[in-house]
C-alpha cells in the first residue's frame, strides 16, 4: 500500500512537472541580456531570434522607426558593420514592460567624439519575445547629437533644422561611416 501511494504520487510529480515549465514565461531580462551578447558579438541572426516577426523599433529622436524584422535585420547589420557595442542596465519590469538604461558605441560616433551614446529604451515583450523598443537619448547625449549635426551642417540664418532634417544629416554620416569602412576592406 505505501508503495503504491508512492508511485502514485511520483507519477503525479512526474506529469505535472512539464505543465509547470511550460507555463513559465522566458525572463526578459535573460532575453535583453541574450540580445545584448549577440549584437555585441556581431551574431545578428541571434539578435534577431528574440524578436517577434513584427516588432517595430522606435527612434524618435531621429524621426525613425524600423517596422518589422526585415527592417530591424538591415538596421542590426548596419550597427554591427560599424563595430557596434551595447551595455543594457534593466531598471524596472512592469508586466511586458521593461524599461533599461543603454550606452552604446559605434565607429562614427567614437570618431566624432561624442561616444557613448546613453539612452532609456523601453521595451515591450509578447509571448516571451521583444515586440519591439522605443531609444530616448538622456539630454545629455541628445545635446552631444545636436552639436555634432549643428557644426556639420550649413548656416541657413533661419530657425534651427526640423529634426527629419537632423536626422537626414546623421544617417548621412553614417552612411559615409560605412562607405569609409568598406573602401578600408576592400585595400
Amino acid at each position: 500500500m505505501k508503495i503504491r501511494m508512492i508511485l502514485i504520487v511520483a507519477l503525479v510529480i512526474v506529469l505535472a512537472l512539464p505543465a509547470t515549465l511550460q507555463a513559465q514565461e522566458p525572463d526578459p531580462t535573460a532575453t535583453i541580456k541574450a540580445m545584448e551578447d549577440a549584437l555585441n558579438a556581431g551574431d545578428v541572426d541571434a539578435a534577431m531570434a528574440f524578436f517577434t516577426d513584427d516588432a517595430v523599433v522606435k527612434l524618435e529622436f531621429f524621426g525613425d522607426t524600423c517596422t518589422g524584422a526585415d527592417e530591424i535585420r538591415v538596421w542590426f547589420e548596419e550597427l554591427v558593420a560599424g563595430n557596434f557595442q551595447i551595455q543594457v542596465e534593466v531598471l524596472q519590469i512592469d508586466g511586458d514592460t521593461v524599461t533599461a538604461k543603454t550606452t552604446t558605441w559605434i565607429d562614427f560616433t567614437r570618431e566624432m567624439g561624442i561616444a557613448p551614446l546613453i539612452a532609456t529604451e523601453v521595451y515591450t515583450f509578447q509571448d516571451g519575445k521583444i515586440a519591439g523598443f522605443t531609444w530616448i537619448p538622456t539630454d545629455e547625449t541628445a545635446a552631444k547629437i545636436q552639436t555634432v549635426l549643428a557644426a556639420t551642417l550649413p548656416e541657413t540664418g533661419g530657425a534651427s533644422f526640423p529634426i527629419h532634417v537632423l536626422a537626414l544629416a546623421l544617417g548621412g554620416l553614417v552612411i559615409l561611416s560605412g562607405l569609409s569602412l568598406t573602401l578600408r576592406q576592400r585595400r
